[in-house]
């Protein structure tokens, strides 16, 4: 099984924040689905950046419907080209299956063009956010969120 850097399984919780207060604020829950490896490193950082701790990962679609079915997080951040299942075949299944639905879909891709975007909104994500992006980029998207 592949792990990140800190040697956790990579469709296992990434980097979760223990909280002991009861009080505490929810967390937001993400999943973010992308096979670079690197990428997907480099938006869980930004994400522990940005204060977002509870965060799993997946290197394909299939995994991330996976880790849907396990525990639907509040916002999915779906690339569009990997291998075995790609996003736009996760976007369907979530489709048929709305009950995997997570509460936003963020769709990151360097390869959508606008008519793509268009057909992107028409299989159901909620936000198109192009490849190569910022913190700043990210940070703007996941405000947008409503908190739980």
């Amino acid at each position: 099984m592949l792990q990140n850097r800190d040697g956790c399984p990579l469709v296992k919780i990434a980097c979760a924040v223990p909280t002991n207060n009861p009080e505490a604020e929810p967390q937001i829950t993400v999943v973010v689905a992308d096979d670079d490896i690197s990428t997907r490193d480099a938006v869980v950082d930004m994400l522990d950046l940005l204060g977002y701790g509870a965060v799993k990962t997946a290197s394909n679609g299939q995994e991330a419907l996976d880790a849907l079915k396990q525990d639907i997080p509040h916002v999915l951040l779906l690339d569009l080209m990997m291998p075995v299942l790609d996003g736009f075949g996760v976007l369907r299944e979530l489709r048929a299956y709305k009950e995997l639905r997570p509460g936003r879909i963020i769709v990151m891709s360097a390869h959508a063009d606008p008519a793509s975007q268009a057909g992107l909104q028409a299989l159901g994500a909620d936000v198109f956010l192009p490849k190569p992006f910022s913190l700043t980029d990210l940070e703007t998207v996941m405000n947008a969120v409503p908190r739980p």
